[in-house]
């Protein structure tokens, strides 16, 4: 126990010193006038339209979670699992941000599970089949980065292993298929049925899009000469970089590798920090501002549903 304290502990170390470096390194020859001039000319509008399309991929997240636990308390008017899944899911991204070490999946997990009259292994099994899910998403992105010629020759290494995990995925996932029909869904309760997965599968390409989708919305803001497809790149830059590096709430190495994904259309490094920041803010603020309001709503149909 002991042993494993100090490993996370050093880890933290660790991740707050990269994210410090990595600070360091974003903000280095950038003029601070410039970079305020930058801020403020960012188009309002476009960033209430990132704001909005983060709810939406929160959305697809909690709609995706509500399939996999196969539309759970189904007699119980909607308001009350629904709350409880989004207040949930935004707990989670918040402990995932400030402690970097997927620890909102177990919030996940315990709060869908006592809330929702759920046992443990069917949150657990939700949980693992999203995670694969997402692997699959971003290595189809990966994949189709890399057929396109958009990835540059640093990023590739990274796309290629994204596109190979997404393979090993598949490939685990048929074989259960085939276990599954071969044994009998029946025997294994804790998976959602494949109507659930279905639906799951659509939202499961849906969270990607939405996220691009941000990623192209503030770029309008600043009015970066960028293709379309940066904002894929971005997607899978960002979220691979951010799960190898340890770091609380991405802060630092977001940044950096932003710029540094924004210098192959030869955006100004003024102009692509300004960028990261707001991006940072749109993608994250959104999140701790509805979380007490998605958990008092909660709260509140937890007795609902306790009724039932």
């Amino acid at each position: 126990m002991h042993t494993s304290r100090v490993s996370r502990g050093l880890k933290i170390a660790i991740g707050v010193t990269v994210a410090v470096a990595s600070f360091i390194w974003a903000f280095a020859g950038v003029d601070r006038a410039a970079l305020m001039q930058a801020l403020r000319s960012a188009s309002a509008v476009w960033i209430i339209a990132g704001v909005l399309s983060v709810a939406v991929s929160l959305g697809c997240i909690v709609w995706r979670w509500w399939f996999l636990l196969d539309r759970p308390l189904r007699g119980v008017p909607p308001a009350g699992p629904w709350a409880v899944l989004v207040s949930a899911t935004l707990a989670a991204q918040m402990a995932n941000i400030i402690v970097p070490f997927r620890i909102g999946d177990g919030v996940r997990i315990v709060a869908a599970s006592r809330t929702l009259a759920l046992g443990p292994a069917r949150a657990a099994s939700a949980a693992v089949i999203e995670r694969l899910a997402d692997i699959v998403a971003l290595g189809l992105v990966a994949a189709a980065l890399m057929v396109t010629g958009v990835a540059p020759a640093w990023a590739r290494a990274a796309l290629l292993t994204s596109s190979w995990r997404a393979v090993g995925v598949a490939v685990v996932a048929v074989a259960a298929a085939v276990a599954i029909a071969w044994f009998g869904a029946q025997r294994i309760s804790v998976l959602p049925s494949a109507s659930s997965l279905r639906w799951a599968a659509v939202a499961s390409l849906a969270v990607p899009a939405s996220s691009a989708l941000t990623n192209f919305l503030v770029f309008r803001a600043f009015d970066l000469a960028v293709p379309a497809a940066a904002a894929l790149l971005l997607m899978v830059v960002l979220q691979a970089g951010t799960a190898i590096v340890a770091v609380p709430g991405g802060l630092g190495v977001s940044q950096l590798l932003t710029v540094k994904t924004l210098a192959i259309w030869q955006i100004a490094p003024t102009d692509a920090l300004a960028f990261s920041l707001v991006l940072y803010v749109v993608a994250n603020l959104p999140k701790l501002l509805l979380l007490p309001v998605a958990m008092a709503a909660a709260s509140r149909s937890q007795v609902g549903v306790a009724g039932v």
